[in-house]
């Protein structure tokens, strides 16, 4: 019923009660939604708002798919069990490419089978279990517990007081190969890439480093960042200078405005789940 009913004021507790309902249940399904197929475990928290509405992150879902990506070259860092891949490779299409970056195994494990359930998305993406950073080796990762798929972060430089963290605990740590975008993108030829999406737990700065050359190409991707200012300081960056390094680099910050269904510009620092950059008008 949930999935089926419209945005409407005080939504959001609904769908809050039912989480709380659903929380800690092991329960396992297979969802069809938005002509995607998904392997679901109410256990973890992505699976269950994926489960409850039918999506996730509904408005940066609604932002890339307005995108114009068709036969797109397209990188997702931070692909987790991979919702953002999935729409991504719909976007790009047949004559498109996704590379998908996850490196935590569970994570990867999740995202090849959701890509084995969707073939012909597949056919058009790559898995690369992998990080992203601002030069190539190993980094440590913290790996958070299978309830919070999605927290799992690189071991911060200054320890972080979160919520979000401490509910995820810490499940071990483990080392994992990284490159840069840069030598990635290199690898492959320098393609004209449509998008570049980072959602990697503070460690965006990093990662951003690690692409100049691919951002400073004209016209340039459209680059997607979670910001989240609090774990950007634990790896010594902000979110004050993640703006101003894009801005710098003649990228503005935009919103998408679900209930408006258009972008809006906001080069004003400010927290969000994706915030879409881009040199040109959205």
């Amino acid at each position: 019923m949930l999935r089926r009913l419209p945005d409407f004021r005080g939504r959001w507790r609904l769908e809050r009660w039912l989480e709380r309902r659903a929380a800690g249940r092991q329960w396992r399904c297979k969802l069809d939604t938005r002509g995607l197929r998904l392997e679901l475990s109410l256990a973890d928290e992505i699976d269950r708002q994926i489960f409850l509405n039918g999506v996730y992150e509904r408005a940066a879902t609604a932002g890339i798919e307005s995108l114009p990506l068709a036969g797109a070259t397209i990188v997702d860092g931070g692909a987790n069990i991979g919702w953002h891949t999935l729409i991504f490779a719909r976007c790009a299409g047949p004559q498109g490419r996704v590379h998908a970056f996850e490196p935590v195994p569970a994570n990867a494990a999740r995202l090849r089978r959701n890509l084995a359930l969707n073939p012909a998305l597949a056919a058009v993406s790559t898995h690369w279990q992998t990080a992203l950073s601002d030069a190539p080796g190993e980094l440590e990762m913290v790996l958070a517990r299978a309830t919070h798929s999605g927290t799992s972060h690189v071991a911060p430089v200054t320890p972080v007081a979160s919520a979000t963290r401490e509910k995820a605990g810490e499940a071990g740590r483990l080392r994992v190969p990284a490159t840069t975008l840069d030598a990635f993108w290199r690898q492959l030829g320098r393609p004209t890439v449509g998008a570049v999406k980072l959602d990697l737990e503070g460690w965006e700065m990093r990662a951003l480093s690690g692409a100049r050359e691919l951002l400073a190409v004209p016209p340039g991707p459209v680059v997607m960042v979670e910001v989240i200012d609090q774990y950007l300081r634990s790896q010594g960056g902000s979110r004050e200078a993640l703006f101003a390094g894009l801005l710098a680099l003649g990228y503005h910050a935009h919103d998408f405005d679900l209930m408006a269904g258009r972008f809006v510009a906001h080069d004003t620092p400010h927290d969000a789940p994706l915030v879409f950059f881009s040199r040109r008008t959205l």
